[in-house]
């Protein structure tokens, strides 16, 4: 409306000028005419062949990995670019270098700043580095763009939903078992068994290798891979690791979404998983928290690919428990073995907690309760095998964790 008043005004003052003969308010209503027009049309092209373009140098990262991030602006157009502003909303849990940060309209919504001018036909690219220090699904973009005339009058406003994903796996600790940690997880017996593998369970095929039997070579494998394969088969007595997650995390004063300790307790589970599928034992994650929107349930399994699955699980993971812990395990779980070790890993050691492990204890089942806290906290007065892992806000630093009661 503002446009069109001053068009009309301005169109107005020019046809009185003509009228009256009045040429210096005629050529000063002609150039106000002229350079009106030039700003309309110059808001209107601004953004036309404006494009911009972010990309990962990849979808899917470890725990303290750092990738490329690319933004790419190209002025498809014959005309410059006096100014453009570009907002690329990036996730707030990393750290990017190489780029100016700022916060919108709260600290949950920062974004990539850039201002810059361009000319015909150029293209600009900017490099930065994500270091990746927080586990989860995080989202780049969408992109808002935002120009407008030669003068800054009249403004512009565009935006590409060019959305990249970034997954970060939990990190994962090279594991030292006390002597508690070490009965519980590979048993009283400190002498290696050689388990027999079951001709039934197939789970999966290998290259053949000089000495392997010729009744284990699978032929439907070597038609596929053109080359000699033979069946891996599934141990006939696997040890089984149920790893349970309680997504309870400590009291605080103020609401914390994602609170430290459990982002901590994740990392915990994910090295554990790793600990066991190591030693060939089939292991399971499950817990009182949703992945992916579903429960988060990975069954019991030596598969090759079963710690892959369980990563991708935990990376995914929500940091809100839907359920009580001992209410999750009351349940029956059909899938987990009757011998399975159970290990509880949780950063809130409260009832629904100590009421799952009293009640494996009265089933007799064997179980082990590891507990993420700070070093001053105390352990419960039931006498029930818990592990204690010390937490403190450098615990991403460590390369190390140590299962000790």
């Amino acid at each position: 409306m503002l446009d069109a008043l001053w068009l009309f005004m301005v169109v107005l003052i020019e046809g009185w000028a003509l009228w009256t003969g009045n040429s210096m308010l005629t050529l000063a209503g002609t150039l106000c005419l002229l350079v009106s027009a030039s700003l309309l049309l110059t808001r209107r092209i601004a953004l036309a062949g404006v494009r911009c373009t972010h990309t990962l140098q990849q979808n899917r990262a470890n725990f303290g990995d750092v990738i490329s991030f690319t933004v790419e602006l190209v002025n498809l157009k014959p005309l410059p670019l006096t100014w453009l502003r570009v907002e690329d909303s990036v996730p707030r849990a990393l750290r990017i270098e190489g780029g100016r940060i700022e916060v919108g309209r709260s600290e949950f919504f920062p974004y990539l700043l850039m201002v810059v001018a361009m000319l015909p036909y150029e293209r600009l690219v900017r490099r930065l580095r994500i270091h990746c220090t927080r586990r989860g699904e995080h989202v780049f973009g969408p992109v808002h763009l935002h120009s407008g005339d030669y003068l800054g009058l009249l403004d512009a406003y565009g935006s590409d939903r060019n959305e990249q994903h970034l997954l970060v796996f939990p990190k994962v600790f090279a594991l030292e078992l006390g002597r508690l940690a070490s009965q519980r997880l590979l048993g009283p017996d400190a002498v290696r068994r050689q388990y027999l593998p079951d001709p039934m369970r197939v789970i999966g095929a290998r290259d053949y290798h000089s000495g392997d039997p010729y009744r284990s070579i699978d032929w439907r494998a070597t038609a596929k891979t053109n080359r000699l394969m033979v069946r891996v088969l599934e141990p006939s007595s696997t040890p089984v690791l149920d790893i349970v997650l309680d997504f309870a995390g400590p009291l605080r004063d103020s609401p914390d979404y994602t609170p430290d300790e459990l982002e901590c307790a994740i990392s915990v589970v994910a090295s554990l998983a790793q600990f066991g599928s190591e030693r060939r034992m089939a292991v399971g994650v499950r817990g009182n928290g949703y992945s992916r929107r579903t429960p988060l349930d990975i069954p019991p399994s030596a598969k090759p690919g079963q710690f892959a699955a369980i990563m991708e699980a935990l990376a995914h993971a929500a940091t809100l428990p839907h359920v009580r812990l001992n209410e999750m395990l009351a349940r029956p779980a059909p899938r987990v073995p009757a011998g399975a070790t159970t290990i509880i890993v949780t950063a809130a050691l409260r009832s629904p907690v100590l009421a799952a492990a009293l009640d494996l204890q009265r089933r007799h089942r064997p179980f082990l309760v590891v507990y993420v806290a700070p070093e001053e906290a105390l352990l419960p007065a039931e006498r029930l095998p818990i592990c204690k892992v010390s937490y403190d806000k450098a615990w991403t630093e460590r390369q190390t964790l140590v299962l000790a009661a």
